[in-house]
């Protein structure tokens, strides 16, 4: 099952460490574009019973991040992950930034 991912980027280059840290998260990417500062990633978790929360949690430390959103576009639900998410409030799919293309 494959989710869409938010990231944001300090500055361009980041992108590579984001994409690096993926797999010390849990999660295989499956495509990506950069939106000005917004790196978004079509994502799954590795393992059937690996949770999505538990994976973006996870990239949200690696990567020293208060919150990273996540949406699921097939079953139209999103949510907010990390240690700050309350901070940023509930999910907003207004704006949150989907790929071009979903390609699975």
């Amino acid at each position: 099952m494959s989710f869409l991912i938010n990231v944001g980027l300090r500055q361009p280059s980041d992108q590579a460490a984001v994409e690096s840290s993926l797999h010390l998260a849990n999660l295989t990417p499956h495509a990506h574009e950069l939106h000005g500062l917004t790196l978004v990633l079509e994502v799954s978790a590795n393992g059937c019973f690996t949770s999505i929360q538990s994976c973006v949690n996870r990239l949200c430390k690696v990567l020293g991040r208060e919150a990273i959103a996540a949406y699921h576009p097939y079953m139209a639900e999103g949510w907010v992950y990390g240690p700050g998410a309350q901070a940023y409030g509930p999910f907003d799919l207004a704006k949150f930034v989907q790929l071009s293309e979903v390609t699975a």
